[in-house]
């Protein structure tokens, strides 16, 4: 849900599904069964509601920022910081890149989350 869907021929033939929906993806058919009966797409929502109700803004940054705690202590491993640079970043693991990259991932998941939470309506 918090992802943006493939480029695939099966998402973009449910492009405006996707657009206005809880899947980001038709790309098996249980997918497609759910996005596409109503009976488990209201399910679906009724579901997506409760478990955004606890997803408060709050608790996502309490969340990232647990984990931008833990991942800094791994910046400190030398194995580590010269590990991201055969990775797509191509740099070194740094106590800042895990800041920076935390934060724009808590960015990301709240935004979604406030699309997410009115779709679910």
């Amino acid at each position: 849900m918090f992802k943006a869907p493939h480029a695939g021929a099966d998402n973009q033939a449910h492009a405006q599904d996707i657009e206005s929906g809880l899947l980001y993806g038709y790309e098996n058919p249980l997918d497609v069964k759910i996005g596409l009966d109503p009976v488990l797409n209201e399910a679906l929502k009724s579901e997506a509601r409760e478990l955004f109700g606890r997803m408060t803004p709050e608790l996502i940054r309490a969340v990232f920022g647990r984990l931008n705690s833990e991942l800094a202590l791994y910046s400190r491993e030398p194995e580590v910081l010269s590990g991201g640079r055969s990775d797509s970043y191509r740099r070194p693991y740094t106590s800042d890149f895990f800041a920076s990259n935390a934060t724009a991932r808590e960015r990301d998941v709240l935004a979604r989350l406030a699309v997410l939470k009115t779709r679910a309506r």
